[in-house]
């Protein structure tokens, strides 16, 4: 390690030996690092993988001593484990994150704490250590409200929902209340929950990943689905704008963005073939800025193609559609299915393809590529009203 710097060749010492551990040494190998494990299960999944695997538990201070005499630097593969038995570590090995932000982290109400002191809006939220407390958590936050452990929780474990008063005493018992600190927390409607993993080097660079939207079943997390934003104003200053009204002889402008190919902008960083052959999802947002009527007299989705195997329907693509908000969005797909040498392009599509079947070297494929159209109108100011396809 020079300069902060840990160069390819050293070795990472992961606290915690779970998935997101396994992930994360698989990734390590790849770019050139060795990784050592420190985790009380043999089977644990990043145990597996790692060059080397030191069976202690988490708070264990030998065996954090073992994992750093072996590593160059220790990181976190989840938030429970111990800022004590890590900060015994001295001022050897570095840490990061370090003992003291983990001590933040892993407690639901010190997160909360620290959030509020540095102005960040949260849901509303109350410390319970007793029935007591909890009794009047609920008259100061309300329901329906969410009883959390403060600590040790993660996957929907160590929370219960409270619809009404009279559910605080079950719910306090099903978390354990009375033996350890909760936290009573009031439910927020909210449109999504995004996230952003943000990093920091010893030099003091900055770097983040693209926003996901983490979907959620029953409160656990199902999925993250990462997005390209893409804001196209449409007072003419756009970037995205093509052709003004006087060139399109109409009081319409035409606007295209680039998403792919030598042209392509790409706010918060490229996306890689791979990651467009996993989009799945159009979201369109209109935004009014002031009471107005505005129509968007139709915009196509240009030059996707969707495969269709004989008669088994259509494989994932655009369909249905979620309106949100006021005012009215009209969403219509506008395709052509067509086979081999019959191909045609549907409407709005100006570049044909050269051999639409050579991708999969005509077996009796169809393609069905499509051109989508909205049109939106009535929104007030401030209103938004979102689309997904």
């Amino acid at each position: 390690m020079t300069g902060g710097v840990i160069h390819p060749g050293s070795t990472i010492g992961i606290v915690g030996g779970g998935q997101l551990g396994r992930m994360l040494v698989l990734e390590a190998r790849r770019m050139g690092y060795r990784t050592a494990v420190l985790d009380p299960g043999a089977g644990a999944p990043a145990a597996q993988v790692a060059d080397l695997h030191v069976p202690s538990a988490l708070d264990d201070p030998e065996g954090l001593r073992r994992l750093a005499d072996a590593a160059d630097v220790l990181t976190l593969e989840w938030e429970n484990a111990d800022p004590d038995a890590l900060a015994s570590l001295g001022r050897g090995t570095p840490v990061h994150p370090g003992p003291e932000v983990l001590r933040v982290s892993r407690n639901r109400v010190r997160e909360k704490d620290r959030a509020t002191a540095l102005g960040l809006e949260t849901a509303p939220y109350r410390p319970v250590r007793s029935a007591a407390d909890l009794s009047r958590a609920l008259r100061e936050v309300g329901t329906p409200a969410i009883l959390k452990t403060a600590e040790g929780g993660y996957d929907g474990r160590g929370q219960a929902r409270i619809a009404a008063p009279e559910e605080a005493d079950r719910a306090f018992h099903a978390v354990g209340g009375g033996r350890r600190p909760l936290i009573l927390e009031g439910m927020v409607s909210f449109q999504a929950e995004l996230s952003v993993v943000f990093a920091r080097s010893a030099a003091g660079e900055d770097a983040a990943f693209p926003v996901v939207r983490n979907v959620h079943q029953n409160g656990i997390l199902d999925t993250m689905e990462r997005y390209r934003r893409y804001v196209v104003r449409l007072d003419g200053s756009s970037p995205y704008l093509v052709r003004d009204r006087n060139q399109t002889g109409t009081r319409f402008r035409l606007y295209r963005i680039p998403l792919r190919g030598p042209g392509a902008i790409n706010p918060g960083g490229a996306f890689t073939e791979a990651d467009w052959r996993a989009v799945q999802f159009l979201r369109i947002t209109a935004a009014a800025p002031r009471p107005q009527v505005i129509t968007l007299a139709r915009m196509r989705l240009v030059g996707s193609r969707w495969v269709k195997r004989g008669v088994e329907g259509m494989l994932r693509g655009i369909g249905g559609d979620t309106l949100s908000g006021v005012g009215s969005l009209e969403v219509t797909p506008v395709s052509a299915i067509s086979e081999g040498a019959a191909y045609q392009a549907p409407p709005g599509v100006l570049e044909q393809l050269d051999d639409p079947t050579s991708a999969v070297g005509g077996q009796g494929i169809e393609f069905n590529e499509k051109s989508l159209a909205l049109r939106y109108q009535g929104l007030g100011g401030g209103d938004r009203a979102e689309v997904y396809l």
